[in-house]
């Protein structure tokens, strides 16, 4: 009988080979218990027979468990990027209307400015704020001379339109040395009466019964040259 040498039984190499393959196998077996995905993919035998042939863990769990990872992965990642695609397209597209809009209103407010006897003519999509000079007609309405003692007195205001309920009303052409161009606008309207010092009291007490600082409605006077329809028109684009 021929017996094997103690050297030979406790090789180094084997040893060493059989630690690694059996800290390989516990490893990888591991990483399955842990992984519904890749115990359901491989089986013992297959995750021995691929280290057997020398593939790494990683291999293994690549190619035990990475098709179906990899498909989710991909899945979720196609997802992500839909969605931001999306948010992206709704941003971009929210920022261009607002674009043409802030042009339309830039557009309007030149051509108003241009169109109404007003200074500093200013407007957002909510408002118009312009500074008219306003004037009425005072003066006793009966008798024989009153036509004669009725004076005209003028003022500067600021008249803040809010588009919110603004309802455009008649449209009147001028004539000729007997009345300007006008436009009729009605709604939610505040006027500031300004340089009030600069009248006389008379004047100020006229003014301040004519002149409400919570009109119902103003009467906008029409540069020569401009149809009021058209300002009216340009202006009940935005009524609200």
């Amino acid at each position: 009988m021929t017996f094997l040498s103690s050297s030979k039984l406790g090789s180094p190499s084997i040893k060493a080979k059989a630690k690694i393959a059996t800290l390989a196998v516990l490893s990888v077996s591991a990483l399955f218990s842990s992984s519904g995905a890749i115990a359901n993919s491989c089986s013992k035998s297959d995750i021995d027979y691929y280290l057997q042939r020398g593939f790494t863990n990683d291999q293994v769990v690549q190619l035990c468990a990475g098709p179906a990872v990899t498909q989710n992965t991909s899945q979720s990642t196609t997802q992500n990027i839909a969605q931001s695609n999306a948010q992206v397209n709704t941003q971009s597209q929210a920022q261009k209307q607002q674009s043409q809009q802030n042009n339309q209103v830039r557009e309007d407010q030149s051509y108003l400015s241009a169109a109404i006897d007003a200074e500093n003519i200013s407007m957002t999509s909510q408002n118009m704020t312009l500074y008219p000079r306003e004037c009425i007609d005072y003066g006793p309405s009966t008798g024989k001379a009153s036509a004669d003692l009725i004076e005209t007195i003028c003022v500067n205001t600021k008249l803040n339109i809010n588009f919110t309920g603004m309802k455009i009303g008649k449209a009147t052409k001028g004539l000729l040395f007997v009345r300007d161009s006008s436009l009729n606008i009605k709604g939610n309207i505040q006027r500031e009466l300004l340089g009030m010092n600069e009248l006389r009291r008379q004047d100020k007490e006229a003014i301040l019964e004519k002149l409400s600082t919570n009109p119902t409605e103003v009467f906008l006077r029409i540069r020569k040259g401009i149809n009021p329809s058209s300002v009216g028109d340009r202006l009940k684009k935005y009524a609200k």
